[in-house]
């Protein structure tokens, strides 16, 4: 399984970092295509099984990643901003509910409306937050690129962290695999990946600590993304979103830290004063 998980990635990361690189409408679009095949996952998840019901909610979501596009091209800063603001509190209820469920050793069943809704928060925070990194300032791109590098360091650092280490269950209800020390090992790298990449954007100083100190607090939102796409696969009976890709399973199984994370990175680059 993990040598299948690898040459996935490999075959994906080129493809990603061109991607990343292209003309604004090109990545916007993909990644909104991307989120989309992520609803459509999603949707399956909630409890929406009829192909007519997955459809109307497909559509749902490309209307609200169209609305948030649309806010972007207007240079709609102040919603945005609290949009993402808003979606990374809305985070940290779910990562202080999901230590409550763990806490009770109890998961409540799938609820569509509930489950639903929360999607197309998780589809189109990352969106909002993906669109203001990209195109909010001139080293734009490298931003998202250094993002999804601080994420792949995290989990890789986890995941390999928490095999040699793992002792204690971080959520056995929500998800068995999971450690402490394999979150520990992830926060190390992403503290790693937060000094290398103040190096490479040029910050010195108090932006340097803040910088690192952001990076921190990204990958604990991402592990937050993790958690609760898990939650709502366990409540629906189900291991994987999906298919799709070899030895990683659905899209959505790829993307989940990124959704909780991206909103989170954003927001402290704004606060730092790092985009527009």
């Amino acid at each position: 399984m993990l040598r299948q998980r690898i040459l996935t990635a490999l075959v994906l990361l080129p493809l990603v970092i061109g991607i990343i690189f292209s003309p604004p409408a090109v990545f916007a679009t993909t990644a909104a295509a991307a989120l989309l095949v992520g609803a459509w996952e999603w949707a399956r998840m909630a409890g929406l099984a009829g192909a007519a019901a997955r459809t109307a909610y497909l559509l749902l979501a490309a209307l609200v990643l169209a609305f948030l596009w649309g806010l972007r091209w207007q240079g709609a800063w102040t919603f945005l901003y609290g949009f993402l603001i808003g979606a990374s509190g809305w985070w940290v209820g779910n990562g202080l509910w999901l230590a409550w469920l763990e806490h009770r050793a109890h998961l409540p069943p799938a609820h569509r409306l509930r489950d639903a809704g929360a999607g197309l928060l998780v589809v189109g925070a990352p969106y909002a937050a993906l669109l203001v990194l990209h195109q909010g300032e001139r080293l734009g791109p490298a931003w998202v690129l250094f993002l999804m590098l601080l994420l792949w360091t995290a989990d890789t650092a986890a995941y390999f962290t928490g095999r040699a280490l793992g002792r204690h269950r971080l959520a056995l209800h929500i998800s068995p695999g999971k450690t402490w020390e394999g979150v520990a090992g992830g926060l190390a790298g992403s503290a790693l990946a937060g000094w290398l990449g103040a190096v490479w954007f040029g910050l010195a100083g108090s932006q340097r600590g803040w910088f690192i100190a952001v990076c921190l607090a990204t990958a604990a939102w991402s592990v937050v993304g993790d958690l609760y796409e898990s939650r709502i696969k366990r409540s629906a009976g189900m291991k994987d979103s999906g298919r799709l890709l070899p030895g990683h399973g659905g899209l959505m199984d790829r993307i989940d830290s990124l959704t909780a994370a991206a909103p989170a990175f954003v927001t402290g680059l704004w606060f730092m004063g790092r985009v527009a």
